[in-house]
C-alpha cells in the first residue's frame, strides 16, 4: 500500500507511540527490579515510593495504549474503509510498504518482548 501524506503522517505518530512505550516499559522494569532491591533490605520507605512511581508509569501505559489503538482505528479505515474492527498492528504493517512494515514489526516485537518481560517480574 502506497502512503499517502495523512497515513504517513499516522504510521509516524504510531512509531513515535511504540517508541514511548518501549521506553515506559523499561522504566516499570528498573522500578521491579528496585522494589525486589527494598524487599531484601527490607526498605519500607523504598518500597512505598516505588510502588507510587510503578502507578504512574502504569497510568502512562495506559494512556499510551489508548492513543496506539486510536491510531491503530485510524490506519484500519484508511487501509479498509469497509472494516468492522480495527486490524491488529501486524495486520497493519504488514499491509504497508517498506520502510514502515519492518519498522512497525521491529517495534512491535520489542514491545511484546519487553512487555513480556515486566510480566514475569510482576
Amino acid at each position: 500500500m502506497s502512503l499517502d501524506s495523512q497515513v504517513e503522517y499516522i504510521v509516524n505518530e504510531l512509531a513515535e507511540i511504540l517508541h514511548k512505550l518501549l521506553t515506559v516499559h523499561g522504566k516499570l522494569l528498573e522500578k521491579l527490579d528496585s522494589k525486589q532491591d527494598a524487599l531484601r533490605s527490607a526498605g519500607y520507605q523504598d518500597l512505598t515510593d516505588i510502588c507510587d512511581q510503578e502507578n504512574i508509569l502504569v497510568q502512562e501505559i495506559c494512556e499510551l495504549e489508548k492513543h496506539r489503538l486510536r491510531l491503530i482505528a485510524s490506519l484500519t479505515l484508511r487501509i479498509d474503509p469497509q472494516a468492522s474492527e480495527p486490524m491488529r498492528l501486524m495486520t497493519v504493517a504488514e499491509r504497508l510498504e517498506e520502510p514502515w512494515r519492518g519498522k512497525l514489526l521491529v517495534l512491535r516485537q520489542q514491545l511484546l518482548d519487553r512487555a513480556k518481560a515486566v510480566r514475569s517480574k510482576a
